[in-house]
């Protein structure tokens, strides 16, 4: 962008900006907002258009992917849900019960599932596994709301987001309940959750921005998306679809908030970003719910987008597993082996576990840190943990934690304060070593002061000789 055009923009913006507490945009500035190019060398995914049974599927032209992880029941149990598509976007269907057709056991089809702790880790073969097709077919009811970004950025470009959500709601199965919130400055519910397509059409009318137009109130919105699908049955699917150009400047809550309500309610949020925006706050909130991000930059591609979330929340093979036990960051890797082919397709997903603890004031638990009796020296036995950590804060740079230090109630509490400092820094000193920015990391000893337990048996004391990782900024 030349340095005119940019200050042409900047201005635009401003003007915007004095107009955004009005009920609407002037029609003559409404023009000059565009959505931003996409960036050298971007490739339009492929959005999923429809189905296929894999008796009529090419296998040359198939692909494998992830499209989100429910990592929740860990370590219970993880969730993978797999879609298997063509390059026309066609979801290839008939690979797993209740709908495999096949001879041999569908096993052979899904094998070469495998976990590791973070990139270098060893792979190690998960040997029982479950694969269940979901389809259209099922007739599961779910529950949906579209919340979408109404703020005065978008100006005309509010008629191809008009444009997605109707088509959108063209898709809706008779079972299914849809709500509809808009945002600027507040969010407001448009339509209740309701299942007639002709209710939620009239919430599309092309009356543009009129009533709308202030700032963006993204967060409040989000969760009041949310709030729409509480009290809908526990066994219906349930999730959020979030739109916005932009970024929060209005909210009453923070983003921390988001993040806990929907994982609480078991509401993944499906973000959607339109042209170039900071795609790091989109990023986290589908993330951390269990959702997935989507970025487009044409109200064309917008629509694709809008058909594919729903397209592929009815229709996805959903694997399940018992993970390995060990807190961090988890790379997941699949084959598929293409029935009546020598095709193979792979596909990978990650999936941290201390994802779960990102607000001010949380505690990560990424396992216990051992030390050497009465020393700061760290033993060997801690990698796996202080990896663990090292690969949260490199995942989220806004993040600083603090490492508190304590000890058990044996020696003088001078001793142990001077103990528990050193040890705190000795921590600190080792995630630096991994990679994470000194400026992000605090190191605090609390000695004997702060005690979780008795200090009258060895158990108990043992369980007071302990590392904490505590949020400061997120």
């Amino acid at each position: 962008m030349n340095r005119s055009l940019a200050s042409y923009r900047h201005l635009v913006l401003a003007a915007l900006l004095v107009c955004a507490g009005c009920k609407s945009f002037d029609k003559s500035v409404q023009p000059l907002i565009t959505p931003e190019a996409p960036p050298p060398g971007y490739q339009r995914p492929i959005y999923m258009t429809g189905t296929k049974p894999i008796d009529g599927a090419n296998p040359s032209t198939m692909n494998i992917d992830v499209w989100k992880v429910n990592s929740e029941p860990y370590p219970d149990s993880i969730a993978l849900y797999i879609r298997v598509y063509d390059n026309d976007g066609k979801l290839i269907t008939n690979l797993a019960p209740p709908y495999y057709k096949g001879e041999e056991d569908y096993h052979k089809i899904w094998s070469g599932l495998t976990e590791q702790i973070g990139d270098d880790g060893k792979p190690v073969e998960i040997g029982e596994f479950s694969v269940r097709e979901f389809s259209d077919q099922d007739g599961i009811p779910y529950e949906l709301a579209l919340v979408l970004d109404y703020s005065g950025t978008m100006g005309t470009n509010i008629a191809g987001l008009e444009k997605a959500a109707s088509a959108f709601v063209q898709l809706k199965r008779p079972q299914d309940r849809i709500a509809v919130v808009k945002f600027d400055k507040a969010p407001q519910v448009v339509t209740a959750s309701t299942s007639s397509q002709s209710d939620l059409l009239a919430a599309f009318t092309g009356s543009g921005l009129k009533g709308y137009g202030g700032y963006t109130a993204l967060y409040a919105a989000a969760k009041m998306g949310a709030e729409q699908l509480v009290s809908a049955p526990a066994d219906h699917p349930r999730a959020v679809v979030l739109f916005t150009d932009g970024e929060d400047n209005a909210s009453t809550i923070n983003v921390s908030e988001v993040y806990k309500y929907c994982r609480q309610n078991n509401i993944p949020v499906f973000t959607v970003a339109f042209g170039a925006i900071n795609k790091e706050v989109l990023t986290d909130i589908a993330t951390y719910t269990g959702g997935r991000f989507y970025q487009t930059y044409t109200t064309d591609e917008l629509q694709a987008a809008f058909e594919d979330i729903y397209r592929s929340l009815r229709n996805y093979y959903l694997m399940t597993y018992q993970p390995l036990d060990v807190a961090g960051r988890h790379v997941v890797r699949l084959t598929l082996n293409v029935p009546k082919s020598n095709a193979k397709l792979g596909a990978s997903a990650t999936y941290n576990t201390l994802t779960g603890k990102i607000a001010k004031g949380d505690i990560f638990d990424p396992g216990p840190i051992y030390f050497d009796y009465n020393q700061a020296t760290i033993r060997s036995e801690s990698a796996t943990a202080l990896e663990a950590i090292a690969s949260v804060m490199k995942e989220q740079p806004r993040l600083r934690i603090e490492v508190r230090g304590h000890t058990d109630a044996k020696g003088t509490d001078e001793y142990n304060q001077k103990l528990s400092e050193a040890r705190a820094q000795a921590v600190r000193d080792a995630l630096i070593a991994l990679g994470v920015p000194q400026e992000r990391l605090r190191a605090r000893g609390f000695g004997l002061s702060q005690p979780i337990a008795t200090n009258e048996t060895d158990e108990g004391r043992a369980m007071n000789r302990r590392t904490e990782f505590v949020v400061l900024a997120r």
